[in-house]
């Protein structure tokens, strides 16, 4: 079976042993630029330039559901090698990948600095290839949701990327009229990001229980800190029987040195420097008498 999209809004499939057509998809409203089959060949994937994403049952020949989280040019769309995903590349310069059978969003990349124009699924599922106009051919892992390589090969825009059947090798091209043949290495990547992943997860646990026992050694310390700028208190009542008849209650008095109380001086009364010379005299009796 072939499958085309055109910018007369129509997606339709050909019987290529018989060369008869088949059948045709109506629903975009602009030109479909890029038109798949699922594994199965039960549903199809478009992307226009109506900025949506639609999903097909090629038995009903209707459209199951539309995405439309892009916000420009849909140039590129692909199911993932167990059918249950579709991812597509926009002119927004993002790669989006849907659950079908939620029909939600589940992965978001901010993919490049231009327009995404290809993407593909490497055989296993776990890793994706992208090229855009910024010249660029990125390889993403999708289990851990980011960016792994990123190749500088093409003179311009990278317009095109696939993976080969048995993912050890994937092909670029460019607007500058070359074709690049690269040689993949998955495999090598998955156990060298599997052992780094086993190391960091180590780390990981490590340091959640350095954090663990220093938080419990801050929490014992805080219960016997005492702040330097704390004051002491001391409260007092007032008893009812006083005979002031006052009832007070004196909450929180701050205990002051001796050097705060200043009791009236009988020699407040003498000219200053009098009263001085006084003080002075029996401060000196006083000692004299200890």
């Amino acid at each position: 079976m072939l499958l085309t999209g055109s910018d007369d809004k129509i997606i339709k499939i050909v019987n290529v042993d018989s060369k008869k057509f088949v059948t045709s998809l109506t629903g975009h409203t602009n030109w479909v630029k890029s038109a798949r089959f699922s594994p199965d060949a039960r549903l199809i994937c478009s992307g226009s330039d109506d900025n949506t994403v639609k999903f097909w049952d090629v038995g009903q020949r209707q459209t199951v559901h539309t995405f439309i989280d892009h916000s420009s040019n849909v140039n590129c769309v692909r199911f993932h090698p167990d059918g249950t995903c579709i991812a597509s590349g926009s002119d927004d310069k993002k790669i989006k990948i849907w659950d079908i059978r939620s029909k939600r969003l589940i992965q978001h990349y901010d993919a490049h600095s231009a327009s995404v124009n290809s993407i593909s699924f490497h055989p296993n599922g776990n890793y994706m290839l992208s090229s855009g106009n910024d010249g660029l051919v990125k390889i993403w892992d999708l289990k851990l949701g980011q960016i792994i390589y990123t190749l500088h090969g093409h003179e311009g825009p990278a317009i095109g990327c696939n993976f080969s059947n048995c993912g050890d090798f994937f092909a670029t091209g460019g607007a500058d009229s070359i074709v690049m043949v690269w040689q993949s290495n998955i495999n090598y990547m998955s156990e060298e990001f599997e052992k780094l992943n086993k190391s960091e997860i180590s780390n990981l646990k490590s340091n959640k229980k350095t954090l663990i026992k220093d938080s419990k050694l801050n929490e014992n310390n805080e219960k016997f800190k005492v702040s330097s700028n704390s004051k002491l208190t001391k409260k007092y009542k007032v008893s009812k029987n006083d005979n002031s008849n006052n009832e007070l209650l004196l909450k929180s008095t701050q205990l002051k040195q001796d050097n705060d109380f200043k009791e009236e001086s009988p020699f407040n009364k003498l000219p200053g420097e009098l009263a001085t010379t006084f003080e002075k005299m029996i401060s000196q009796m006083d000692l004299i008498s200890k």
